[in-house]
């Protein structure tokens, strides 16, 4: 993307186009240049002028930047209307039209249709009034009057417009981030309570119960614990280097041969939709069988292609079909492997040698929110996969690697098959949202035990595939899974950004419109006042030239993606200056000088870099007050009016570039936000559920007296159920005392003894929650990791930071290989957004995670 800077204050650059405006008609004003048969005016006359110019400029001066009532821009028009034509009483011919100015101000303070009518009406009356109603009237002026005071109020208008566009897009900006945060937040929530909703609801019935089953609930909250996992994984943005270097990772350790292209330089947006359905593809594929091969195609188009081709096979190979398995579905695994051919990496799964067939299906948006029983029936059965279970190896490099969402292992047979994971019940992980928008296929995947793949790659792709689709991509089930996305394309502009270029060359045909006419009724003109003479050369030279200037012209400032030059500009931009030129010194002074800047604000806006365009700016002024014999008040009129037409054309070219950074920026920093909130909720999932279901496993599994232990595993699914709601809150309600009172009862039922010492007053609420989620955080690990026989948790205030610290001795004695979890990154994060430190580390047979924050 072209990037344009200078423009960024728009406010600067019209006072600019104001004050060379007013410096130009004053030139004009004071300027020797004589009009055959009129009587030039007196001095009084010319001060007068001086200072009705003047007046019009201050008066447009609160329309354009946008400073003035409704009711007060009323009397300013009135007043514009009055200054722009009385001077013709006393200065007749020698006034040039200012009536340009009362048309912009027109045009920006009134809506719809009428004020082009009125703004037409200023232009006619303008010919109308250098035509007929001036004593030296002639026919070349009243044109030329009609020309410039069109160009003159269109580029005007054209400018404030877009600095307009420019300043709804900075001050949409954050409303537009809050919004879609919101948005997010309704969604995350309907997603959260769908899927651990449900589960916790169940604990807390059946702990009701008079005859509750502990056991029961232990397993539920052990399924819940497990979808806890994959919402917190599922709501981290990763990158897609990141995706496939943890796919390949995975699928190695699975016995898979991987080999995936190495991930090209897209959009964070495009990254990270393509990484979330790599994600997506490797986990539901490893749920379902293991493929012998893998290939993660990639290129800088935005492609992502994951296949599974069969292995290479020799025209002899004898094949054998595999033996008929039961059907697996996500939530109940496998039927384990016979002992002489165990489920390994060692001894993967392999491919028959036949081609793979192809299932013809399509998935559209209604039949996946129907679920999977509305999905098209398979037309050719498949039985490429069989349905090899997940080996713990595989497992442990699923978490290694950073995918989750793998089945939980104590699943029991009783459990329903539509609960468990997005692929059975068809819906999206943790978002709850059925159906995979954006996701299209001719022919389905591969079966896996009995599974039909379109079911299985539509329901696990839904909401991956849906980002991929509002990016303007697709994502295709075939012999593998396919997304694409256009890179170009930024999402849906703001109304009205659209149009803005089209706006900007709209005008820009004006103005060459105008110097072209002029150019022409200059010529008429001066043979009539027999100033000059033209020939048949003279003539065939202007007719033929003129024209292939003004399509050079209209070809360069045509608008283009992102401001990109037109092909071959060089070259024709260099043959549009000799053909001026060349029509310049044949035609002479009947050509106006500033039409020369026109071609300079495109040089300006195309060549790099700046000091260059500059130089060539300067080079293609220096022969033309030579060409056209300007000299004192005329060449400094002529320069003013050069530097004025260089300023609107560059402008008109630069701001809708501009306008579209903008609302590009706008849009990406609605997304940050989003993926901000997504982190945000990925950290309490992890931090404020976790916590509450691991106290519910622990204190299930460790209860002496079961009937005594199910109101407070009640009251414990109660606050998850709380949590729940929290999490799509501002504040989560939590307070470091409280959590310290449940984890010291924690860890004493878990067998730890506890010392608990709170020495630090807290006085800011943020400080408080932060500080009671890393307490939580903190004991979860200590339960859930450690041997430990002891955890102190102690508080206290040191100039002006207070401090945390969780110790405990339950450290192994040799550090366990493999990615760290990521409950302490997220503890890290949250503490370092709030201006503190947290540091963890190992130390004479102890586990010290220490917390620091502004008091």
């Amino acid at each position: 993307m072209r990037q344009i800077h200078d423009l960024g204050r728009v406010p600067v650059l019209i006072l600019s186009w104001l004050g060379l405006y007013l410096t130009y008609r004053i030139t004009r004003l004071t300027g020797d240049e004589s009009v055959p048969g009129a009587t030039l005016p007196g001095d009084v006359a010319v001060a007068c002028g001086i200072a009705v110019v003047a007046l019009l400029c201050a008066l447009h001066l609160p329309i354009v930047l946008r400073r003035v009532t409704r009711r007060t821009a009323f009397g300013i028009i009135g007043a514009q209307a009055v200054l722009s034509y009385a001077p013709y009483l006393f200065l007749g011919v020698y006034w040039d039209p200012v009536s340009g100015l009362l048309m912009a101000s027109i045009l920006l303070t009134f809506a719809g249709r009428p004020r082009w009518v009125v703004a037409a009406i200023i232009v006619i009356g303008e010919f109308v009034i250098g035509r007929w109603l001036l004593p030296d009237a002639i026919g070349p002026r009243a044109v030329w009057a009609l020309l410039a005071t069109m160009a003159i109020g269109l580029s005007c208008f054209a400018i404030v417009r877009f600095g307009d566009q420019m300043r709804e897009l900075r001050q949409t900006r954050a409303e537009v981030a809050r919004l879609e945060v919101s948005k997010e937040r309704l969604r995350i929530e309907q997603g959260l309570r769908t899927a651990l909703g449900e589960r916790l609801t169940s604990i807390i019935d059946e702990g009701r119960r008079a005859d509750g089953d502990i056991a029961g609930i232990v397993a539920t909250a052990r399924e819940a614990l497990a979808e806890v996992r994959s919402v917190a994984d599922a709501y981290r943005s990763r990158t897609l280097a990141d995706e496939v270097q943890a796919a390949v990772a995975v699928l190695t350790a699975a016995g898979v041969q991987t080999s995936a292209d190495e991930p090209p330089n897209l959009p964070r947006d495009v990254d990270a939709a393509l990484a979330a359905v790599l994600r997506r593809t490797v986990i539901t594929v490893l749920r379902h069988g293991t493929p012998d091969r893998c290939q993660i195609e990639l290129d800088a188009s935005a492609r992502l292609r994951v296949s599974f081709p069969p292995p290479p096979t020799t025209p002899n190979a004898q094949t054998t079909p595999p033996e008929p398995t039961a059907p697996t579905t996500p939530d109940t695994p496998a039927a384990p492997a016979a002992p002489d051919s165990p489920a390994t990496p060692d001894a993967p799964h392999t491919y028959a040698a036949a081609a793979t067939p192809k299932i013809s299906a399509t998935l559209n948006t209604r039949a996946m929110q129907d679920g999977p029983a509305a999905l098209a029936t398979p037309t050719t059965p498949s039985a490429c996969h069989t349905a090899t279970p997940l080996t713990p190896a595989t497992s442990a490099t699923l978490a290694t690697a950073g995918f989750s969402g793998t089945p939980a292992t104590s699943a029991t047979s009783e459990t329903p098959a539509t609960s468990e994971t997005p692929a059975a019940s068809g819906t999206s992980g943790p978002s709850g949202r059925s159906g995979a928008s954006g996701v299209s296929a001719a022919v389905g995947f591969p079966a896996a035990g009995g599974v039909d793949g379109a079911e299985v790659f539509g329901g696990a792709l839904g909401e991956a595939a849906q980002e991929v689709e509002r990016l303007g991509g697709r994502v295709e089930l075939g012999d593998g899974v396919e997304a694409r996305v256009p890179v170009e394309r930024r999402g849906t502009p703001m109304r009205g950004t659209a149009a803005a270029p089209w706006l900007a060359w709209a005008v820009l045909l004006a103005i060459e419109i105008d110097f072209v006419g002029t150019s022409v009724t200059n010529m008429f003109w001066l043979a009539d006042a027999g100033l000059d003479s033209y020939g048949a050369f003279e003539i065939a030279v202007t007719a033929l030239l003129l024209p292939v200037i003004s399509v050079l012209q209209l070809y360069h400032v045509f608008p283009r993606e992102l401001g990109a030059p037109p092909p071959a500009w060089p070259v024709t931009l260099s043959l549009q200056v000799v053909l001026l030129f060349v029509v310049m010194v044949t035609v002479g002074a009947a050509v106006p000088l500033p039409y020369m800047g026109l071609v300079t604000g495109v040089v300006l806006f195309h060549v790099r870099p700046r000091r260059l365009a500059a130089a060539i700016a300067l080079v293609l002024f220096a022969p033309l007050p030579t060409i056209h014999g300007a000299g004192g008040t005329g060449l400094f009129s002529v320069v003013l009016s050069y530097i004025f037409w260089v300023i609107i054309v560059y402008a008109l070219c630069a701001l809708p570039v501009v306008v579209a950074e903008l609302d590009a920026a706008r849009g990406e920093a609605a997304r940050m936000a989003v993926i901000k909130e997504r982190l945000r909720v990925s950290r309490d999932v992890h931090d404020l559920l976790g916590f509450q279901l691991s106290a519910i496993v622990v204190k299930g599994e460790l209860a002496a007296e079961p009937r005594t232990q199910l109101a407070e595993l009640v009251t414990l699914a109660e606050e998850a159920r709380a949590a729940v709601r929290s999490i799509t809150r501002d504040r989560t309600g939590i307070t470091l005392g409280a959590e310290a009172l449940v984890a010291r009862s924690l860890l004493t039922e878990s067998g730890i003894e506890a010392r608990v010492e709170l020495a630090a007053s807290v006085r800011s609420d943020e400080a408080d929650v932060l500080l009671a989620i890393v307490l939580r955080e903190a004991v979860t690990n200590v339960v859930r990791h450690s041997q430990a026989g002891f955890c102190e948790i102690r508080t206290w205030d040191a100039d002006g930071t207070l401090h945390l610290r969780v110790c405990n001795d339950g450290v192994p004695a040799e550090e366990r290989p493999g990615r760290q979890g990521t409950g302490l990154d997220n503890l890290r994060g949250r503490i370092e957004e709030a201006g503190g430190r947290l540091a963890a580390g190992r130390t004479d047979g102890t586990f010290t995670l220490t917390a620091e924050l502004p008091a």
